[in-house]
């Protein structure tokens, strides 16, 4: 036994030595690879652009690399030994030891963005990576830090911040409204302007709608612009109807441009939207003004030539009369002549109404007194199935206008309530005093500024729809069977009104009622001045007066034969011109007075007031009349001192009272402000 395991121990022997000698050969190279990697190591560490430092748990620096010198300033040897507080900023001087703790406490790493402090004392904003450094044994010796400089990146991100809040505040505070959608419809985002537009409280509430469904009045347009998105990446300038949270309607101008994702294919649809619903009813209220304004110079011209025919219709009409006795086969054919030529000259006074070319004698007016007036008769014309009721401001202001036309203007909108109530129903009458300011600015922006005297009437009939509301106030437009009205009560209204320095408004809506809201002028007179012609007109014209001189002007050849007619079988002296020169030029050449000049307002070559002015001057005592079929001038030219305005069409018993007015005149010298007004109108005419 012995012998057989004597061999096997010295082989074992042999085998132990043969392995220590390979370890020890084998070692070297690895010892070798390991000095090589350290060396590595360190030229990675050096090279670095990154600080990249050690210190020991006390918290001074063991290690500092070049990175660490360019980045915070110091040199290896100045600041290997001390404290890392040295690159802490004061109100960061725990974090170094925080960091410490936290590796105590088992974390591997830790990786946070911090501030440190450059030697010059400017601060840097490093990323951080903190590791432990141990010893062989395992045992935590102090750590390891890299810093990269982070201060570029900070300051772009900075710069983004304020950009983007830039961009925010700019859309939060666009007065337009800016919104981003799906081609499918959904909202994605909203501006407040658009929430605000479309009358919701959040943005949240708006997201939740669809463009087709909740928005777009008419869907079909929508899909329209979609389809031209399809071929174009912007469409603009297009005009849409939207609907807001209430149903209203709103029209807006939409400029649409698609945005693309990074393949090029659409994501969204961007929208600016301008609300331009004011503009556009402030344009079609401008364009039915101009309508308005060339309807009325046409009524009004046609007006004035058809006066003067009625004129002499009418006059040569009553003349026969006189002279055909009741019950005469003539007579009642004569008659009814006299009814037609009344009802046209009807008709001429509406159109002139409406063209705001009427002869107006205003005087100051309180309101209520004429409403109240008008209260004791409209009942019988309304019907005992709508009730009227006033509301009154008991310290209303007062206002100059022509009283009758005031009361044809509460008639009209009276008659008119009444046919949109068949079935009855409630008429309000109110007025009010008004003040403009920028609330009535926003409702009415073509008005003045001043006090105005409101005067509106409500009624809880049938309403109007858009488009009979946007026609009412055209002569002939009438919304009445054949046969049940003219179409010229409203466009009377509106002339009236217009011509009287206010302003006429109507709100309606279907099966609700009409409410028409008349602003008027306020005044600060208190009392209404009599007219001095108006307490002598009795006495005059049963004076039996008739004699004098008259220097007669009319340019139309049949009402001025008639006119000079009726006056020589009046007892006057009548000189007839057919034009303002030779008006002159017959008073010059009369050596006896002249009593009085009857002339027409608006003459060929110079006008009535020129005429009466060239007149004066060579008859200083001559009264003046003025005969208008239509008038072309203002209130301040129209309100002549010491002269009386004769409507056309006229009968023979109205010019004779009229003369007899103008000759209890108390003479007066043409007055400067008068030269001024004639000279001011001398240029315009028919």
């Amino acid at each position: 036994m012995c012998k057989r395991w004597i061999p096997l121990a010295e082989r074992t022997e042999e085998l132990s030595r043969t392995i220590e000698t390979l370890k020890q050969k084998m070692g070297e190279p690895i010892k070798r690879e390991q000095e090589e990697d350290v060396r590595q190591l360190a030229a990675i560490v050096d090279s670095s652009d990154d600080a990249i430092l050690a210190m020991s748990e006390d918290g001074i620096i063991v290690s500092w690399n070049p990175g660490a010198e360019r980045m915070f300033g110091y040199r290896r040897d100045e600041i290997i030994g001390q404290p890392v507080s040295r690159i802490t900023p004061p109100d960061r001087e725990g974090e170094p030891f925080g960091n410490m703790l936290r590796l105590r406490a088992g974390e591997t790493v830790i990786r946070d963005e911090t501030v440190r402090v450059r030697k010059d004392g400017k601060p840097v904003h490093v990323a951080i990576t903190v590791s432990p450094l141990r010893r062989k044994d395992g045992e935590n010796i102090g750590s390891t830090t890299i810093l990269r400089d982070i201060s570029k990146r900070r300051s772009a991100e900075a710069a983004l911040r304020k950009s983007e809040a830039e961009f925010r505040s700019l859309v939060e505070n666009a007065p337009y409204g800016i919104l981003r959608a799906t081609a499918s419809g959904s909202i994605l985002q909203a501006n407040p302007a658009m929430v605000r537009m479309l009358g919701y409280a959040s943005e949240q509430e708006v997201m939740a709608l669809n463009m087709a469904k909740d928005v777009y009045c008419h869907p079909e347009r929508r899909a329209e612009l979609i389809a031209s998105n399809s071929k174009q990446d912007s469409v603009v300038g297009v005009e849409i109807e939207w609907k807001r949270k209430d149903a209203s309607v709103i029209t807006v101008r939409c400029d649409t441009h698609v945005v693309r994702n990074k393949e090029g294919r659409r994501e969204y649809l961007e929208t600016f939207v301008e609300d331009i619903t004011e503009r556009r009813e402030m344009e079609m209220q401008l364009r039915q003004k101009q309508k308005m304004e060339a309807i009325g110079r046409l009524a009004g011209g046609i007006a004035h030539d058809f006066n003067n025919l009625l004129g002499v219709i009418i006059g040569y009409a009553e003349l026969a009369a006189e002279k055909i006795a009741p019950g005469t086969p003539l007579h009642n054919p004569v008659e009814q002549i006299q009814k037609a030529a009344d009802r046209a000259s009807a008709l001429t006074r509406q159109l002139l109404a409406f063209s705001r070319q009427q002869v107006l004698e205003t005087k100051v007016l309180h309101l209520n007194s004429i409403v109240e007036d008008m209260v004791k008769m409209l009942p019988r014309m309304l019907g005992e199935d709508i009730v009227l009721q006033l509301a009154l401001d008991p310290a209303l202001g007062a206002v100059k206008a022509d009283q009758g036309q005031i009361e044809q203007v509460l008639m009209n909108l009276a008659v008119n309530a009444r046919d949109a109530m068949p079935g009855g129903g409630r008429l309000v009458v109110r007025t009010g005093n008004i003040r403009f300011d920028s609330e009535l600015a926003l409702k009415h922006p073509s008005m003045t500024p001043g006090k105005y005297v409101l005067l509106s009437v409500s009624d809880t009939g049938m309403g109007m729809d858009e488009q009979t509301k946007a026609r009412i106030f055209e002569p002939f437009f009438t919304t009445k069977q054949r046969g049940k009205g003219t179409g010229l009560g409203l466009a009377t209204v509106y002339g009236f009104v217009k011509q009287t320095g206010g302003y006429v408004w109507v709100k309606s809506e279907t099966g609700v009622g009409t409410t028409f809201e008349i602003y008027l002028p306020a005044i600060s007179e208190e009392a209404p001045r009599q007219h001095p012609g108006a307490t002598v007109a009795v006495a005059a014209a049963a004076s039996g007066r008739a004699v004098g001189t008259i220097l007669l002007v009319e340019d139309d050849e049949s009402l001025r034969a008639l006119t000079k007619n009726s006056l020589e079988q009046s007892g006057y002296t009548v000189l007839a011109a057919c034009n303002g020169m030779e008006a002159i030029e017959m008073a010059s050449e009369h050596s006896s007075p002249i009593q009085l000049i009857l002339t027409d307002m608006v003459l060929p070559g110079m006008n009535g007031g020129a005429v009466a002015e060239k007149v004066a001057q060579l008859h200083p005592e001559v009264k003046v009349a003025y005969m208008s079929g239509y008038s072309e001038f203002s209130a301040e030219e129209t309100a002549l001192s010491d002269s009386v305005v004769i409507p056309k069409p006229f009968t023979r018993d109205v010019l004779l009272q009229k003369l007899d007015e103008a000759f209890d005149f108390a003479h007066k010298a043409v007055p400067a402000r008068r030269q001024g007004a004639v000279s001011s109108i001398s240029s315009r005419q028919r």
